[in-house]
């Protein structure tokens, strides 16, 4: 696994506007929690999908695609909670189980072939 310090920026670069801008559009009461859950959520998948590089093709492509669907999928879930009004837990709840599904995933998708 190789890190892209360049790309790795521009992912991280990439979340927090896309965290100030759930923070900044939305009038919900949780929206600093909606901010700073999808700056975490989006940090996570951009990563994975731009900032590094494996060492195998079919590694590095199931990787990208990978956290290229959870990523697609956060957003949508943070445009959905953005228009609804939600309880934090739910929000928690639902966020929290996405997260370690794709990390369950990528963790199976990553470990080394016996």
């Amino acid at each position: 696994m190789k890190v892209n310090p360049i790309t790795t920026l521009i992912a991280v670069g990439l979340s927090a506007l896309m965290a100030y801008g759930f923070y900044s559009f939305n009038d919900n009461a949780l929206k600093l929690m909606l901010a700073i859950g999808g700056f975490i959520t989006f940090v996570l998948t951009l990563f994975f999908a731009l900032g590094v590089r494996f060492d195998f093709y079919t590694k590095n492509i199931n990787i990208r695609t990978t956290s290229t669907l959870f990523f697609g999928v956060f957003l949508a879930s943070h445009v959905l909670f953005s228009f609804l009004t939600f309880a934090q837990g739910v929000y928690v709840v639902v966020h929290g189980i996405l997260t370690l599904l794709y990390l369950l995933i990528l963790y199976y998708l990553a470990r080394p072939m016996a």
